[in-house]
């Protein structure tokens, strides 16, 4: 009779401060914004909107929100938290600052992540992000979840916009 190894997970213990939370699942530095630095991206459970998250069994934290707490300070109150990257899964403290939803909507418009007037913020990617997209784009296995990583982004969406169905260019 032969017995089937299940696959070895490991668990951070419990107790464990947020810092050792964080570096426990880890991230991986990749260069977004070049006079940034490089971002640090976030390697474990990810929201459908691409950023970050950990749970400590009870709580679920979004990991660029628990980064700035551990290695910044506290978050003001009504404060959220900003990429100056605007790379989701980023949660290096130097990209990461505090701002009222307000300064968060300036940021969109002025990166043009969305247009002046538009109430929804649908438009994750700049329209160059969308340009890179298709032209990276080769048909390899696992290149569109790759993509999709580094975006910030499903893969579904991913896939739309190589396909043209989303993110029509002017």
């Amino acid at each position: 009779m032969t017995h089937a190894t299940a696959p070895t997970r490991r668990y951070v213990r419990v107790g464990a401060t947020a810092d050792e939370r964080l570096r426990h699942v880890g991230w991986t530095a990749i260069t977004v914004v070049r006079a940034l630095g490089d971002c640090w991206q976030w390697n474990g459970a990810r929201q459908r909107n691409g950023y970050g998250k950990l749970s400590n069994g009870h709580h679920t934290a979004l990991a660029h929100r628990l980064a700035y707490e551990t290695w910044v300070g506290p978050i003001p109150d009504g404060h959220s938290i900003r990429h100056r990257c605007d790379h989701r899964p980023c949660i290096n403290p130097a990209h990461l600052l505090t701002g009222t939803a307000a300064d968060n909507h300036a940021d969109r418009v002025e990166r043009l992540r969305q247009p002046h007037g538009q109430d929804h913020a649908s438009a994750a990617l700049a329209d160059s992000d969308v340009a890179a997209i298709r032209a990276a784009v080769t048909g390899r296995r696992g290149e569109q979840a790759a993509l999709a990583r580094h975006y910030g982004v499903s893969q579904a969406q991913i896939s739309l916009i190589v396909r043209g169905k989303s993110r029509r260019l002017r």
